[in-house]
Parts: structure tokens; C-alpha cells; sequence
């Protein structure tokens, strides 16, 4: 007759390998997030339609990278620190690309009423005007209401932006260079 522990045991591993591989995929799932983004300047807006998806976050090491290359050398080192990362998700704009515009660049924060995200794109998105080597990145921030309706749900889209890093916090910072799209009705459909 063998010993309780040598049957036991494996049946404990198998069932802490069966929830840790529950857990990962649990973690890595995809998010869509589906919303309207437009000039509110104008008098009669083109409405377009947004789609975000998010595969992950970055990481602390992405977030220290993209410090470090922001501290050596500017917003023209932290976007090649940025080009070299890893895609985290895309950004769709209705009739602009069919592929999208990789991010490389996400971190999510939890708020009182739901959570704030903020993705950054390695390249330019061309809604307006052509790429320039001053400004080669474009971002979204979203402030993402629990509500779960969109209703409450909104940000704005930088076409065109330099990085930069908080003194005290040392976090990435967005520096537009021109005024924001607003985003609105973001929907966030969890596959």
C-alpha cells in the first residue's frame, strides 16, 4: 500500500499548475472598447468610429525604459525606446487604417468611479496632416466609468504629441502639441 502523500501530492500539483494556467489567461485576456471620437470645435463634427483593444500592460521595466531614455536624451529617445517595445494592443479608427496603429505603451489606474487608462501609439496616427519628425507619437486617455453603459465614459485622442515624465512621480506624461480630440461612449466589451 503507498503512503497518502505520494497520491496526494501529485493531485496538488496538477490542481495548482490547472489554476495558475486559469489565472494567467484570466489576466491576459482581451478587452475591446468600442466609442466615437471627434473635433469639439467644430460647428458640424465628423464623428468616427473607435475601437481599442488591449492584449496587456506595460510593465514597471517598460514604464523605468521609457524614463531612462526620456532622461538621457529627450522625447526623440524615448520614442526609440518606445518603437522597440513589444505591441500591448491597437487603436482603430473607422476609415483610416485597416490594420490599425499598434500600442505600445498602456498603463490602467483605478479610480473611484471606474479606471483611467493611457495608451501611446510608437508612430503618428495621419487623421490631419502628415507625419513630422517633432512629433512622431500619438495617445489616448480614457476615463473609464464602471457604468458599464458609456454614457459616463470619455477622453481625448493627441494626434500628436511629445513625451514626457513627472518630476515627482517620474510617470510617463503626454505633452500635446495641438488640441485634442474628444472621445465619448466608450463601451467596454470584455471577451
Amino acid at each position: 500500500m503507498r503512503p497518502r502523500w505520494i497520491i496526494r501530492f501529485p493531485t496538488a500539483v496538477v490542481g495548482l499548475l490547472l489554476l495558475a494556467t486559469v489565472c494567467s489567461l484570466a489576466q491576459n485576456k482581451r478587452e475591446t472598447m468600442r466609442g466615437n471620437v471627434w473635433h469639439p470645435g467644430e460647428e458640424w463634427p465628423i464623428v468616427r468610429r473607435l475601437t481599442i483593444t488591449i492584449d496587456s500592460q506595460s510593465s514597471a521595466e517598460d514604464q523605468q525604459i521609457l524614463v531612462e531614455a526620456f532622461e538621457k536624451g529627450g522625447n526623440k529617445a524615448s520614442v526609440k525606446a518606445l518603437e522597440k517595445m513589444p505591441t500591448r494592443g491597437h487603436i482603430y479608427i473607422r476609415g483610416l487604417s485597416g490594420k490599425g496603429y499598434a500600442v505600445s505603451y498602456l498603463k490602467v489606474w483605478p479610480t473611484a468611479k471606474g479606471r483611467d487608462i493611457r495608451l501611446i501609439t510608437s508612430r503618428k496616427i495621419p487623421l490631419e496632416g502628415g507625419r513630422s519628425p517633432d512629433y512622431t507619437v500619438s495617445a489616448v486617455e480614457l476615463h473609464m466609468s464602471s457604468d458599464r453603459t458609456g454614457r459616463f465614459s470619455k477622453g481625448q485622442l493627441y494626434l500628436a504629441c511629445q513625451l514626457g515624465v513627472s518630476k515627482e512621480e517620474k510617470e510617463i506624461e503626454i505633452n500635446p502639441l495641438q488640441e485634442p480630440m474628444s472621445i465619448g461612449f466608450m463601451i467596454d466589451w470584455r471577451e
